[in-house]
Formats: structure tokens, sequence, C-alpha cells
């Protein structure tokens, strides 16, 4: 299947997606001679979605538990900050950690919410930035 056959399957999916709450089964067929129905979470069928979507346009696709544990040195390479301002971050509650003091870890889950935020935030601040530059009229 090419890239754009891809694509238009996966945006007529999401189209149907879109009428599921959150945690509602979705329905899946699989097979053509005997085929079988399976209920499936939506979660699940986004995920697989999403993982297709990268497959067919060439890129690797990694699937992790969101509950993995890290260890500081890789939570502050997956930050792209340094070990130093990670251990801050933990120290200040703003990302949650466990373990003791010289031997904590980072859930994924809750490394990748933090970087979500954060890059939330960044935009804002961005934005504003750019608003500011617009009304002093200095493009």
């Amino acid at each position: 299947m090419s890239t754009e056959a891809t694509s238009t399957s996966g945006q007529e999916l999401r189209t149907r997606l879109a009428s599921f709450d959150e945690g509602d089964l979705v329905p899946v067929v699989v097979g053509h001679a005997d085929p079988v129905r399976l209920e499936v979470p939506k979660a699940a069928v986004e995920a697989l979605l999403d993982a297709v979507t990268h497959l067919s346009a060439g890129h690797a696709v990694t699937v992790v538990p969101d509950d993995l544990d890290l260890t500081t040195e890789q939570a502050a390479e997956l930050l792209n900050v340094s070990e130093p301002h990670l251990l801050d971050l933990l120290d200040s509650g703003e990302i949650d950690s466990h373990g003791s003091v010289n031997h904590r870890h980072v859930r994924l889950g809750s490394l990748l919410s933090y970087r979500a935020e954060d890059d939330y935030r960044r935009r804002l601040i961005a934005d504003e930035i750019a608003a500011m530059t617009n009304t002093l009229d200095l493009t």
C-alpha cells in the first residue's frame, strides 16, 4: 500500500474514530476468508494507526510502556537537558520520581507529560513574543 493510500485510509479511520469516546471499545475485523471480529480499546486503535502512519513513511517505531522506569541520565537525555538540571526539576516536584536520593528513577509517562506541558508553555511564550513584535511593529 502506498504512503498516499495509507494517509487517505488513515484520515478516514481517524474520522470514524472521532465518534467513539475515549474509553470505548472499537470493533475491528481481522481477515478476509474467515474474518474475526474483535473489540479493541480506542487508544489501542489510535496507537496502531499512528504506528502504521510512521512505518509507511519509512520511520522506525518503538512501543514502550508508559510506566517504564528511566534512570536520571536517560531522562535527562530524553529531555535534552543536563542531568543537574533534571535533578533540579525532580527536587522541585515538576517531574515525579521515585527511589532513593542517590538512585532515583523517572517513569516515562511522567517525563512525557512534563515535556508536553513544557512545550505548550514555550509555544505560549513564543506566541506572546510574536504578538508583542507585531504590536510594536518590530518586523
